[in-house]
């Protein structure tokens, strides 16, 4: 049996959530509300506390020691990265006309052992599995400035497979950036490159029956699966330079009407509705399959597991 855990903790709002899946499919989330006067965020190293119940701290880098208790929900976690960090060359993505504005993305863990317990529904459960962490910061806003994102992470034998592909809104030109990165537990072995016709798109797409509540609006259809593709395949065929790399959704694990956390009225919500304003976050796991072909002196075929996400904005 599996379940899924997923934190977040924005720092500049001192709120934080955990959502929680269990082997049953049972859902769990619970809502982090910080008191400033009692919250701590360091920007030197990862130290982070919402008030005395919710810590992340790391000694090195390389462990993060998570613990939070919220309401009947209580996480006692160690996380050990086992492959390099990454970022795609600064990790920067610069906005508007002279570039006053960004976002930013790291991702210190990739993979990683995950242990300890998780306590919900008058239980205490010791846990083991996989676990990443990365962290998003910038000047400017997530939701004013991008439409819609597809994330994805896979795992196989002992490579990480990162990527997103980020749209950003008409106002910005309506670009789309991919940021794409496979890793060992030594080196960096394939990152996003225009130079090396990286492509990521959705390969089927369709409208998630298993998300109750979501738009039906042909508009609002999302990848079931996702292709990455460095190399032609020409490539391919003769045996070299050449990645291909699939993502494909299997389980629903968590869907969040992004309007209703947000406590947005019935009458607000129906006018929102004339415009195709919907927000929606989505995620899945999944399967991958990867085969890397003498690219960069590296070989490999495998298939794993996956976690997808798409969150729709508009």
């Amino acid at each position: 049996s599996h379940s899924a855990l997923k934190l977040v903790f924005p720092a500049h709002t001192s709120v934080g959530r955990a959502t929680l899946t269990t082997p049953e499919g049972e859902i769990i989330a619970r809502d982090v509300w910080g008191d400033h006067a009692s919250s701590a965020f360091s920007s030197a190293e990862c130290n982070l506390n919402i008030g005395a119940d919710h810590v992340i701290t790391s000694d090195n880098g390389t462990t993060y020691h998570i613990k939070s208790t919220i309401g009947d929900v209580a996480i006692d976690l160690v996380l050990q990265r086992t492959v390099a960090s990454f970022r795609q060359e600064t990790g920067h993505i610069f906005i508007g006309d002279n570039d006053e504005q960004y976002l930013a993305w790291f991702s210190m863990v990739p993979r990683g052992d995950l242990s300890g317990t998780i306590t919900y529904n008058g239980a205490t459960h010791s846990v083991t599995g996989l676990g990443y962490h990365d962290h998003n910061w910038g000047s400017a806003k997530i939701q004013d400035t991008v439409k819609k994102w597809w994330w994805m992470r896979g795992y196989v034998d002992d490579i990480a497979v990162v990527g997103y592909d980020w749209h950003f809104k008409n106002t910005y030109g309506g670009k789309h950036i991919p940021i794409y990165g496979i890793v060992d537990s030594t080196e960096v072995i394939a990152a996003y490159s225009s130079d090396l016709d990286t492509t990521i798109e959705g390969g089927s797409w369709g409208l998630p029956s298993d998300a109750e509540g979501y738009s039906i609006n042909p508009l609002d259809a999302i990848p079931f699966e996702i292709d990455v593709d460095t190399g032609s395949a020409f490539d391919c065929w003769v045996g070299h330079d050449c990645i291909r790399n699939k993502f494909t959704s299997v389980d629903l694990i968590e869907s969040v009407d992004l309007l209703a956390l947000q406590g947005v009225s019935e009458d607000e919500r129906a006018l929102l509705a004339l415009l195709s304003y919907d927000p929606w976050y989505l995620r899945y796991r999944g399967d991958m399959s990867l085969t890397i072909k003498d690219f960069n002196g590296h070989d490999y075929s495998g298939t794993g597991i996956a976690i997808i996400e798409y969150l729709d904005l508009e």
